[in-house]
């Protein structure tokens, strides 16, 4: 689950760690905003997956709106099966929700409403590496090879998300990839597409 924080807009406070255990956090912070107090991002770090501070330096009217649309898209090219979640009380943000229908998107009015909706959570399930496997596959066919082993590995910890894997998890489905002939890694960590069509 990534979860996308309008810090202008809501600044959160006294959130359960253990709710956060598998989470990637990310606060998105306004231009007017100087003084940002990480004391809730430093208390969360340590059970979160990641804690990023996205800093608006541009300003203009919807500015932050119009980033924290933009990082989503980029966030659901590289896995558009994981669950993210925007935390705003703007409700400008719904036409996004509705827009992604199809995908599991949501707005909330506080990072506790998450939990209190059963079918957000339900999803969450962990995958199994045979099923990463065969959704990497495909995903493999269009335009979103990673270039190198270490965005790779980043890949496939975010398609077995929310199960937390370790390199060693990681390290076996690249072995399978080799084997199969998928690709090939290289000396300098580039990597090399073998067997599938390249677009």
């Amino acid at each position: 689950m990534l979860i996308m924080i309008d810090y202008e807009n809501v600044q959160p406070k006294n959130i359960p760690a253990d709710k956060l255990k598998g989470v990637d956090l990310m606060f998105f912070v306004g231009d007017k905003q100087p003084k940002v107090s990480l004391s809730f991002e430093l208390e969360t770090s340590t059970e979160a997956l990641t804690v990023t501070l996205v800093k608006n330096h541009v300003g203009g009217k919807n500015a932050l709106d119009m980033l924290i649309s933009c990082e989503l898209g980029r966030a659901m090219e590289k896995a558009p099966e994981r669950t993210y979640c925007i935390i705003s009380r703007d409700k400008g943000y719904d036409a996004l929700v509705r827009y992604y229908k199809a995908h599991k998107v949501y707005r909330y009015d506080s990072i506790a409403d998450i939990w209190k909706n059963n079918a957000t959570v339900k999803k969450q399930k962990p995958k199994s590496k045979t099923k990463t496997i065969k959704e990497m596959e495909a995903w493999f066919s269009g335009n979103n090879k990673p270039k190198t082993k270490s965005a790779l590995c980043h890949v496939i910890e975010s398609h077995m998300h929310p199960k937390k894997v370790s390199q060693q998890d990681i390290d076996e489905i690249i072995t399978i990839f080799s084997s199969q002939k998928i690709l090939a890694i290289k000396d300098d960590g580039k990597i090399e597409f073998l067997t599938l069509t390249q677009t």
